[in-house]
């Protein structure tokens, strides 16, 4: 029952914070009107690009080494216990 209380409760304070809040809401910058601020706008819509592809590339690898070297296939980890130079690095 308590569930139930809280589902409703949100439902509801949802339902009002719809109603009252009606700015637009933005995640990138706005095109600039000069010059010097349309630079600014392509220089960080291409930092975006940079990153969203380092972000893929890096959940690529992630992934593919995470599936090609599973126990299920049968790898064992490597033990690198106490060796300082791994630790370091």
């Amino acid at each position: 029952m308590n569930k139930v209380k809280q589902l409703f409760a949100g439902l509801i304070l949802t339902a009002l914070g719809l109603g009252t809040a009606q700015a637009d809401y933005t995640l990138n910058l706005m095109r600039g009107v000069t010059k010097v601020s349309n630079d600014i706008y392509d220089l960080h819509m291409l930092i975006l690009w940079i990153c969203v592809i380092i972000g893929v590339l890096v959940f690529c690898v992630m992934f593919y080494s995470i599936y090609h070297h599973r126990k299920s296939k049968g790898h064992q980890a490597a033990q690198f216990h106490e060796n300082t130079t791994v630790e370091i690095l």
